[in-house]
């Protein structure tokens, strides 16, 4: 049940992403393209409210959400010329350079893009990001001219978001070398498991860098919390008596 109701709060967050950039059009507090509206502020701020529940819909609501955000600032990336209604504009200053247009839209498309991806849990999720970006760019491609254009920034600004999300992923702390230690020895911690890591970084550093892979895998694992949690407490025994 909670995957229908995820399925139509991810599509009603497309559809209020793809109209949320030229909402700046029906209000005379704002000029066309505000940055307000046409970059990555308000997607933001909806990633880090959704970030703090933990619910399907919402967070497959804000994904839709920036989704269509950036796909419709992956459109206009390509207007017909940088001048005018084209450019950025920012509330009490007037309208930016273009080169600030320009990378202040591709900027957004990308961050968005890389907000959309960190709110994917699991393989399954994954899937649904890639048909709603498939989808959300055939929805708004139907009213736009451009296609091949936007399409390939739409394909680029994927790549490089994958690239951080990726790393953002990935431990920080020695991640070759604290992975190989614990995978030789992932019941036990004891001086002969952790001196393979300490002869290489130091015993402080070695263990500084077991300990904060333990409380990684502690964080992101919710199948294995008891079992990591009882390494992370014997590391933390063993560091003491040392």
């Amino acid at each position: 049940m909670k995957y229908i109701i995820g399925i139509v709060a991810l599509l009603v967050g497309i559809a209020i992403g793809k109209e949320f950039p030229d909402l700046d059009q029906e209000t005379s507090l704002l000029l066309h393209r505000s940055i307000v509206t046409h970059g990555l502020l308000l997607p933001f701020v909806a990633f880090g409210l959704a970030s703090l529940v933990r619910s399907l819909p919402i967070r497959w609501l804000v994904l839709g959400f920036s989704v269509g955000v950036a796909v419709h600032l992956s459109f206009d990336l390509f207007p017909r010329g940088w001048s005018g209604f084209a450019l950025i504009s920012v509330p009490t200053v007037g309208w930016t350079a273009p080169w600030f247009s320009w990378i202040w839209i591709a900027l957004s498309t990308i961050v968005c893009t890389y907000l959309a991806m960190r709110l994917v849990r699991g393989g399954l999720e994954g899937g649904v990001f890639v048909l709603s970006l498939i989808g959300a760019f055939g929805y708004i491609a139907a009213d736009e001219v451009a296609f091949w254009r936007p399409i390939v920034a739409l394909t680029v600004a994927t790549i490089i978001s994958s690239i951080f999300a990726v790393r953002h992923a990935m431990p920080s702390d020695q991640p070759s070398a604290c992975a190989r230690v614990l995978r030789q020895h992932p019941c036990r911690v004891n001086q002969e498991s952790i001196s393979p890591l300490t002869r290489g970084l130091g015993m402080k550093r070695g263990l500084e860098c077991t300990v904060a892979l333990s409380h990684r895998a502690f964080e992101n694992h919710r199948s294995v919390r008891i079992s990591m949690r009882a390494r992370y407490l014997k590391i933390l025994r063993f560091s003491r008596k040392l």
